[in-house]
C-alpha cells in the first residue's frame, strides 16, 4: 500500500476527523482565553457531559460509548495542546 493510499484513507475516516474537529475547537478555546486553567477545567467537564449524557442520550443516529470516548478525548487532547501552546 502506497502512502499516498494511507493518507487518503486516513484523510477520510470519520473517527479520525470527529477526533481532529473536538481537538480543535477545544484547543482554540483554550488558547483564545490565554491558557486559563478554569477555562480548560470548565471544557473538560463541560466535554464529558456533553459526550456521556447530551450525546448519548440525544444525538442522532445514537452514539456508542466508544463514539462518546473518542469524542471526550479528542476534547482533552486539544485542552492540553491549548495550554502547552499558550505556556511555552
Amino acid at each position: 500500500m502506497s502512502l499516498s493510499t494511507v493518507i487518503a484513507k486516513i484523510g477520510t475516516n470519520a473517527e479520525f476527523i470527529a477526533f481532529n474537529a473536538h481537538a480543535g475547537i477545544a484547543g482554540f478555546v483554550v488558547l483564545a482565553c490565554h491558557g486559563n486553567y478554569w477555562v480548560a477545567g470548565i471544557g473538560a467537564v463541560a466535554a464529558m457531559v456533553k459526550e456521556f449524557w447530551f450525546d448519548a442520550t440525544f444525538e442522532q443516529p445514537k452514539q456508542t460509548f466508544l463514539d462518546n470516548l473518542t469524542d471526550t478525548l479528542g476534547y482533552f487532547t486539544g485542552i492540553a495542546a491549548g495550554l502547552l501552546a499558550s505556556h511555552f
